[in-house]
């Protein structure tokens, strides 16, 4: 495309010189029959053999300038792009960031996610601008770019955000907007597992995080792929974590079952425990919860969980976990990990747009620098 609209810019420029010629010619020749129509041919013949030396030598002239002078591919394409709009995912979000400093908080959170959706355009191109040893790499990158209005936080991508394929982070964007306490502080829980009389457990969901695993999926093969799960840490008994922990240790299957009690909170209350592991922190069990007697010490014991029924294995298994967890544990993970969104943000929206220009944006827009 590159190099047909150059070759297309030469020819057009060529034929708008001869034309041009062909006019000055005629109004010269015109103007000479008037003036002294005497030797008229021969002035007129030596005007054509003028025309003719430039015709051959501006030709060359201008595929000079256009190898070391006009924008390479790279910079052609840029061009072509803010002219001709190119696809964009617009972020609105509202905050309460009014601060200077808090807004500056916000930016450098978000910071990772506007670099990675830059848009980086590679063209190798030949020869030009003086390289003749077979050409050379050009990148050029459309930044994204970000704005307050007030309190109001916009990001223009420079490259879509695909919601099929980005379906982690859309949620996560979403999900912010749901405040910093999303579930009650504890969620009491019930326990199943082989050989193991029932246990309760108390769930804390500040500590939830949406995590993975590399597991091995075909033993005969020894194929290892990854797992998504949601863990979250609970509070236990000594004694009881000791034979959980142990049991999780000696088996290769799920360690057992989990379901949540009250239904009315969460959209999926079915659980199925994948690992556990022991947390040393020592609590007081009347302190946490009320729902206990006595002054017993409790363990927080670290649970992987995976909705019952939820094939969370493989490529795309957050797309899958996310899905079945449902926006409230999300919220839960967003606020542990990046608690400064959802410490500002009260509303997301998300926009796609096929054909965006920046000149169309208005003013008051930063460019993020590129983080290499």
């Amino acid at each position: 495309m590159y190099f047909l609209m150059q070759m297309l810019a030469i020819v057009f420029e060529l034929a708008a010189i001869l034309l041009i010629g062909f006019l000055l010619r005629n109004m010269i020749r015109k103007a000479l029959l008037s003036l002294n129509p005497k030797n008229v041919d021969k002035k007129i013949e030596a005007l054509d053999a003028s025309m003719i030396v430039l015709a051959i030598v501006f030709p060359v002239v201008l595929i000079l300038v256009s190898l070391f002078w006009l924008p390479d591919e790279g910079e052609f394409n840029t061009k072509m792009a803010h002219w001709t709009g190119y696809p964009v995912t617009h972020l609105t979000f509202d905050t309460t960031a009014e601060s200077d400093l808090d807004k500056k908080r916000l930016i450098h959170t978000l910071t990772p996610m506007m670099q990675k959706y830059r848009n980086n355009l590679d063209y190798h191109v030949g020869g030009g601008r003086g390289d003749w040893g077979g050409g050379h790499t050009v990148r050029v990158t459309i930044p994204s770019r970000y704005r307050f209005t007030g309190t109001r936080l916009e990001i223009i991508t420079g490259s879509p955000i695909s919601k099929s394929e980005n379906s982690m982070l859309i949620a996560t964007l979403e999900a912010a907007a749901m405040g910093e306490h999303p579930l009650p502080e504890r969620l009491m829980s019930d326990m199943q597992a082989d050989g193991l009389d029932d246990m309760e457990i108390a769930l804390d969901p500040t500590t939830a995080q949406i995590l993975s695993r590399r597991i091995i999926a075909d033993e005969r093969l020894q194929w290892k792929r990854d797992q998504c799960f949601l863990s979250v840490k609970g509070l236990l008994e000594p004694e009881k974590v000791l034979k959980l922990y142990a049991k999780s240790t000696q088996s290769k299957d799920a360690v057992g079952q989990l379901r949540v009690r009250d239904s009315s909170i969460l959209e999926n209350t079915e659980f199925t425990v994948v690992a556990v592991d022991a947390d040393a922190r020592r609590r007081s069990l009347p302190q946490l919860i009320k729902d206990f007697q006595g002054n017993k010490p409790t363990i927080y014991i670290s649970l992987s969980l995976v909705p019952t029924g939820v094939d969370t294995i493989g490529e795309g298994c957050d797309k899958a976990l996310v899905s079945a967890i449902g926006p409230k544990w999300v919220a839960s993970a967003v606020n542990h990990d990046t608690p400064v969104l959802s410490h500002f943000i009260t509303t997301t929206r998300i926009e796609s747009i096929s054909r965006f220009s920046p000149g169309d944006m208005g003013e008051g827009w930063t460019e993020v620098a590129d983080n290499r």
